[in-house]
């Protein structure tokens, strides 16, 4: 779905719903916020076809944070696009490349014998998957950085959900990317997850600073575009 010339976002179909990755274009740069789930790499490069881009052309990859279905094909897409740079906060660094365990899958792992069949399956499965998406995060994130594609490209830290989590405001085009700082319920515009945030009283904090930003239109990764007509 084009939202603007330079921003365009990408439907994922999952297992459980949709995801929705955005485009940033500008000129020669093509930037993917998101990287979905482990094993849809083939979705992505059909998703960029029919936007009219090939997976080759990605100049950058910005991960909004750790959790699996953020970071699952960016292995795989930075070896179809070797010079797309790899960007992230700098909390999250050390979760993505490996050298740390994401911080739910460690939860989990911490009371592991506590667990139910259920819950230890998807502690198992959770491990496995994170293992396969390691990738080297070329360009650390902070807060108040700036991208200098779009109009401007703002980097807010957005703690709770995870850490280290970001969300992208394009100065120019007042859209927010909110990653899982924010959701979408019945057409109104709603906080993170508590059932998947780490902490909520953060992530309230959070979303009470992205309401300050003047957004014409919010992309939430599962939830889609909301357009909020008071801006």
């Amino acid at each position: 779905m084009k939202i603007s010339d330079h921003i365009e976002t990408l439907k994922l179909r999952t297992s459980n719903g949709v995801i929705y990755p955005t485009l940033l274009l500008d000129g020669d740069h093509l930037i993917l916020v998101d990287a979905g789930f482990p094993g849809q790499t083939g979705q992505f490069e059909t998703a960029l076809a029919e936007a009219g881009f090939a997976s080759e052309q990605l100049t950058g990859i910005v991960i909004t944070h750790q959790d699996i279905d953020h970071i699952g094909c960016a292995a795989e897409l930075s070896g179809l696009a070797p010079n797309a740079a790899i960007m992230a906060h700098t909390t999250e660094v050390p979760y993505i490349d490996g050298s740390k365990t994401p911080v739910k899958l460690a939860a989990l792992e911490s009371r592991y014998d506590e667990l139910d069949g259920t819950m230890k399956a998807l502690c198992d499965n959770m491990r496995r998957g994170f293992a396969k998406c390691h990738v080297k995060i070329g360009r650390p994130l902070n807060d108040g950085d700036v991208l200098p594609y779009c109009g401007g490209i703002e980097i807010i830290h957005s703690p709770g959900h995870t850490p280290g989590h970001i969300c992208l405001f394009i100065r120019g085009a007042g859209v927010l990317i909110a990653g899982d700082a924010l959701n979408i319920t019945d057409g109104q515009l709603t906080g993170a997850n508590p059932v998947h945030t780490l902490d909520c009283e953060l992530a309230l904090q959070s979303e009470a600073r992205l309401r300050s930003y003047p957004c014409k239109q919010v992309i939430c990764y599962h939830g889609g575009v909301l357009k909020l007509t008071e801006n």
